[in-house]
């Protein structure tokens, strides 16, 4: 199965960065950066009692990577988006990730 990875893509972990002593407080941080197809697969709008909440759900395939988890989330094109679906593919050698992306407003 041959891929064009041609989407640079952060990868990104939340670690605590509060000093010793203190309350805890999580922070997104980098983690590594990979090479990815990319494709918005839908998107639309929920409505919450909050008011409309609007989101992109986009797959990105790379390289299949142990690292790359749950706990991560995905920089790309200044959005952050939610990991929801990790799958592996084609033996391993790659790997489907299924993400959300909700606007702030």
């Amino acid at each position: 199965m041959g891929k064009i990875l041609k989407y640079l893509i952060d990868i990104q972990h939340e670690t605590n960065v509060a000093e010793v002593g203190l309350a805890e407080e999580r922070e997104w941080c980098f983690f590594k950066e990979v090479w990815a197809d990319v494709r918005v697969r839908s998107g639309g709008t929920e409505y919450a009692q909050e008011g409309p909440m609007v989101f992109t759900r986009v797959e990105f395939t790379v390289r299949y990577d142990e690292e790359i988890d749950y706990n991560k989330r995905i920089k790309y094109n200044n959005q952050q988006y939610v990991i929801n679906h990790i799958e592996p593919i084609d033996r391993m050698h790659w790997m489907r990730i299924i993400s959300v992306n909700w606007q702030d407003d």
